[in-house]
């Protein structure tokens, strides 16, 4: 993988979130269509890069999105992309979601470094009151994750999502940006 030099959007100690690059979207690409990553993410059919590159454009215009590359910082290759979505500007709401596409970065805590950059900037910047994660059963790395930065599990839909042969549950993680706005 290339090295890239842009700038950071938000700082973190070990990946930043750059806007997105489509230069990169053979990557987003790769990712999406890996058959071990997409099970998590529950993208049940292919994806061209065009389709991609199509809804990242789709998002860079949409108000209710905000979506960011994410960069290892010693690395400095992209090893994924985090967003806030569904964002309800007037009960000050989204959901929030990320991945981490290159496989050999997973297992280092990264995830929990991106999850609270995108949480700091959704209650800190947005002032945004509630973040929700939507997390697949099978997906455990991400349920400690979002447990680990306080999130609770606020609902389950029991075998909701058909993933693999099998019906799925989902999960509710929710997280308030104070206990009184709740």
């Amino acid at each position: 993988m290339n090295t890239i030099a842009s700038a950071a959007f938000i700082n973190g100690n070990l990946i930043d979130l750059q806007p997105i690059n489509f230069n990169h979207m053979h990557l987003y690409d790769k990712w999406g269509n890996d058959q071990e990553v997409r099970h998590l993410r529950h993208y049940e059919f292919p994806r061209s890069t065009d389709e991609v590159k199509e809804r990242y454009l789709n998002s860079i215009k949409a108000t209710d999105k905000y979506s960011f590359e994410v960069v290892h910082k010693k690395d400095g290759v992209p090893i994924g992309t985090c967003n806030l979505h569904e964002i309800n500007w007037v009960s000050r709401t989204a959901e929030i979601g990320f991945f981490i596409g290159e496989r050999k970065y997973w297992g280092m805590g990264l995830g929990t470094e991106i999850a609270s950059l995108i949480t700091s900037y959704a209650f800190q910047e947005l002032n945004l009151r509630k973040l929700k994660a939507v997390i697949y059963s099978p997906n455990i790395a991400s349920q400690k994750v979002f447990t680990k930065l306080d999130f609770h599990l606020e609902a389950t839909l029991k075998g909701e999502e058909y993933i693999d042969g099998d019906y799925i549950d989902i999960h509710f993680y929710v997280k308030y940006r104070n206990a009184s706005e709740k």
